[in-house]
């Protein structure tokens, strides 16, 4: 968001909704005032004087207000001034209780994209108070740019969402916890931009952040931040070397009394994710499954509290990270032949992002492609015609979901935001249409976009011949973490060992080709 729109004052429809959380505006009076005071000052000092006034006197000591709103209908002429006045000069700021208001009601407008725009400029208003409060407002700041990041990147603008994080990471008096939590959600944004040195150096950066902090932050919290610092290291690596060679040792650091009494739940369950995304990568399936539902489980039985579970951010938040564990279960299952058990998880996944985003939002033709994904394995295996057009048509809403160009807009050589996607699920459906009568120059069309526009090391059509599933049906009953990746059968004729995974969080498509 351009520093311009942290500016704009708030509209008297914004503050409602602001303040009309509960039973709050039973104490509240609207009226107007007197304008004065010069329209060049009315920059960033009225957002700040908003919150300021406004935020702590309404939403936490029930008194009676009096505030002048300039309404943007009217047009004045001259000298305005904004402002708000209580009836006790008593009342001080919480800063704390600024940004939770603020983030409770922006978490409200997640799901309908068309109060985003009204959300952002609540954050940003947050945001440019805070951080004048100076550093004991700091945490308070933080959670907020938190937020604000997270909402930025919902809507695909990352570069703002990058600002955010950057000036987050960088607030040394908002505790040590914030900032690992930032410069997470920095290295995950880096790799869906497909920017995987940024990444590694976000991901280091947090190492030493960690290893410098030493005995000034308590035990327990420590031996949580040191399993995230090399968690978050693990994921870009994977992805750069194309290995996903699974950290075993890692897994048993986890700590595993987090489990039994949640309290800081959240960034456990990011780390432990990536862990098992490298895990299913490298082949340890029983490893990886254990994991994605331990993650599960974390977050289902976190103690958190709310204020806590703000620190993370863009893909890193507990709904996004469970919802990338159920579509890694799912994938799991796919790849040893439960098709039952994988069209169940990534089923599930995907109620749940409709819940957080809406049902037509990119995570959402991410999980999709997934579900096709299920569709298109179970009409190879079983000979299914019927599967084939489920698939068909789960790939085509895939596309829309994701905004993908249309196949005769030339390759710009600019990598397109969620490529990985759009490119491998787009060849998988060329794959499909094949099979269809007079539909053959259709298809090749569509493969040679998608190879074109295809920005990894490795061509896409050998992604194309990893066959990581069995070539039967599971018995029914049996579990998908009962199989070893010894236990899956030679690759088919004309195919390749090895295993691709969607990660549903970021919009990137990681391998390991044997």
């Amino acid at each position: 968001m351009a520093a311009g729109s942290s500016s704009r004052r708030l509209t008297k429809e914004c503050f409602h909704r602001l303040v009309g959380l509960g039973s709050i505006l039973a104490g509240v009076r609207v009226a107007p005032l007197s304008l004065q005071s010069s329209v060049k000052s009315a920059g960033l000092c009225h957002a700040a004087e908003n919150v300021r006034k406004i935020c702590p006197q309404s939403a936490w000591q029930v008194q009676r207000i009096e505030v002048d709103f300039v309404d943007p209908k009217v047009k004045h002429n001259g000298q305005q001034r904004w402002y708000a006045r209580n009836d006790s000069e008593k009342a001080k700021p919480d800063a704390d209780s600024i940004a939770t208001e603020m983030i409770k009601y922006a978490a409200s407008c997640r799901s309908n994209e068309s109060a985003h725009v009204e959300a952002i400029r609540v954050l940003e208003q947050g945001r440019t108070f805070l951080l004048n409060e100076g550093s004991s407002a700091a945490p308070a700041a933080g959670r907020v740019l938190l937020t604000l990041a997270t909402f930025h990147c919902d809507r695909g603008e990352c570069t703002d969402a990058v600002e955010a994080l950057q000036v987050a990471s960088d607030l040394k008096s908002a505790g040590l916890g914030l900032r690992v939590a930032a410069l997470e959600a920095l290295a995950g944004l880096c790799l869906r931009l497909h920017e995987e040195g940024s990444a590694l150096k976000y991901a280091h950066s947090c190492g030493q952040l960690v290893m410098a902090a030493g005995d000034s932050v308590p035990k327990e919290e420590l031996v949580e931040l040191q399993f995230r610092s090399k968690a978050v290291a693990l994921l870009p690596a994977s992805v750069c070397a194309r290995h996903g060679a699974a950290d075993t040792q890692l897994f048993e650091d986890v700590p595993k009394r987090l489990e039994e009494d949640c309290h800081r739940a959240a960034g456990v369950a990011v780390g432990m994710l990536s862990v098992a995304q490298c895990a299913h990568i490298g082949g340890y399936l029983k490893i990886a499954g254990d994991l994605y539902r331990r993650t599960i489980s974390i977050l289902q039985n976190s103690k958190e509290s709310s204020s806590k579970v703000t620190l993370a951010s863009c893909a890193m938040t507990p709904e996004e990270v469970q919802v990338g564990a159920l579509a890694g279960l799912g994938q799991l299952a796919c790849h040893v032949g439960d098709f039952d058990e994988a069209e169940s998880k990534i089923t599930e996944a995907l109620t749940q992002a409709e819940k957080i985003n809406g049902d037509k939002h990119p995570r959402v033709g991410i999980i999709l492609a997934c579900l096709a994904d299920v569709y298109a394995r179970r009409g190879k295996v079983m000979g299914s015609g019927d599967s084939f057009i489920i698939a068909e048509g789960l790939y085509r809403r895939c596309q829309d979901y994701l905004r993908s160009p249309s196949i005769d807009v030339p390759d710009t050589g600019k990598i397109v935001d969620l490529v990985d996607v759009m490119c491998l699920s787009r060849a998988r459906y060329a794959e499909i249409i094949h099979k269809f009568p007079n539909r053959d120059e259709e298809a090749d069309k569509i493969q040679k976009w998608a190879s074109k526009m295809w920005k990894g090391p490795r061509p896409l059509l050998d992604l194309m011949k990893v066959d990581s599933a069995r070539t039967v049906v599971k018995e029914k009953g049996e579990a998908p973490e009962d199989v070893q990746a010894d236990e899956t059968k030679p690759p088919s004729v004309g195919s390749t060992k090895g295993h691709v995974v969607i990660d549903v969080r970021l919009g990137r498509v990681m391998w390991k080709v044997e």
